[in-house]
């Protein structure tokens, strides 16, 4: 098993919220995470760019579809996830993902204020003898 990991990363595309054939939620969050250094006179200079999947399920993937949009800062903690498979033309691909444990909007670059957020619509409350499940 890979490691549990945190880190910081921008989110690069608008989230994608889909549902598994049993109906459990689950968001894709592509993300970027830079070094940067300071060179000899003071400037901040890129280094390398690191592009990620992020997944977060269930309960927690559709609250963060209210929370996280494209050009937010995130912070994610999660196992680490590698995958290899062939495209098309027949060459190998490989690439990391996260499955996350947890997220949270970070204000490294301006707050964060929940008045900045959509509003979230609560769903009606159903009586129900039968657990929905």
């Amino acid at each position: 098993m890979l490691p549990t990991i945190s880190g910081e990363f921008g989110v690069v595309q608008e989230p994608e919220l889909k549902f598994n054939a049993e109906g459990n939620a689950w968001l894709k969050i592509r993300g970027k995470a830079t070094s940067r250094t300071k060179d000899a006179s003071g400037n901040w200079v890129d280094g390398e760019i690191c592009f990620i999947d992020i997944i977060v399920s269930r309960k927690l993937g559709e609250n963060a579809t209210e929370s996280v949009s494209k050009g937010s800062t995130i912070t994610v903690t999660g196992t680490l996830h590698y995958r290899e498979w062939e495209s098309n033309e027949g060459t190998k691909q490989k690439s990391y993902s996260i499955f996350a444990d947890s997220i949270g909007l970070t204000p490294r670059f301006g707050p964060v204020r929940a008045a900045d957020l959509p509003a979230v619509q609560q769903a009606p409350r159903v009586q129900s003898e039968e657990a929905p499940f």
